[in-house]
């Protein structure tokens, strides 16, 4: 909650916070290497790594996720899974694409997920004159088994500790743009496993975006080793069984 944009004092509240709850415990598990790196300072902390892991979505079939979706007919689909919250930046896949649209005219953006910042999403969508293109779904039972249905995946957060939604569209093989923040790079190598993005930059969101629809068979290879790494790394067996070493050790 720290790396989040609040008031200095918040964060020196929750730092503090931080600070004692570390101190009181025997062991800290971090979820990310990034995580790691921002409590490293703390004093008195005995700290170790066991990297978020789960199992892979029941996924239901293209046609019938993307039924449940809407009306999306042939449409190329960008989907994202995020709670409506400034952190997840969907303004910036909005903005993105409102630029892309010219080009692409057969883009849709769709958001499973609900929040305190739909009314702001809802009226950045109206002003830039996108209601035909954009889709906040609200709250979606199970909306990772509707992960097939997406052309592609985004994930541009201000801050993640290392980011489910983006494991999940690993394990669906789906072409993923994220930002460069928190635990993103471990799970999203540049040009490796999907394409990172700076933080609160539509336009370099943007770039990346058209990147992957101009060549197809680079985004279905970085697809495919994003899946790759996703079941051999962030396995929920592979969590229990270092977090159960924890508890040994």
């Amino acid at each position: 909650a720290s790396n989040e944009a609040r008031p200095f004092w918040q964060k020196i509240t929750f730092q503090m916070l931080y600070a004692l709850t570390l101190w009181l415990s025997h062991k800290t598990i971090c979820v990310s290497e990034a995580i790691q790196r921002d409590v490293r300072w703390f004093p008195f902390s005995h700290m170790t790594l066991v990297k978020l892991g789960i199992d892979a979505p029941q996924f239901v079939k293209r046609a019938e996720a993307r039924k449940k979706l809407g009306e999306i007919g042939k449409r190329f689909v960008l989907g994202m899974v995020a709670e409506l919250h400034p952190t997840k930046r969907v303004e910036d896949a909005i903005r993105a694409l409102k630029e892309l649209k010219p080009q692409y005219p057969d883009l849709a953006l769709i958001v499973l997920g609900e929040g305190a910042h739909r009314e702001t999403l809802s009226s950045l969508v109206e002003e830039l004159r996108l209601a035909d293109s954009v889709s906040l779904k609200g709250f979606v039972s199970d909306a990772s088994t509707l992960l097939h249905g997406f052309d592609m995946f985004l994930m541009p957060s201000r801050t993640e500790a290392l980011g489910y939604a983006v494991i999940e569209a690993g394990y669906a093989g789906l072409p993923t743009v994220a930002s460069r923040v928190g635990g993103l790079p471990e799970v999203i190598r540049h040009k490796e496993t999907g394409l990172l993005v700076p933080p609160e930059n539509p336009h370099a969101l943007a770039r990346a975006i058209r990147i992957l629809l101009d060549e197809p068979e680079y985004a279905k290879h970085l697809a495919t080793r994003l899946q790759e790494v996703t079941t051999s790394r962030f396995s929920k067996e592979k969590m229990i069984t270092e977090t159960e070493e924890v508890y040994k050790s």
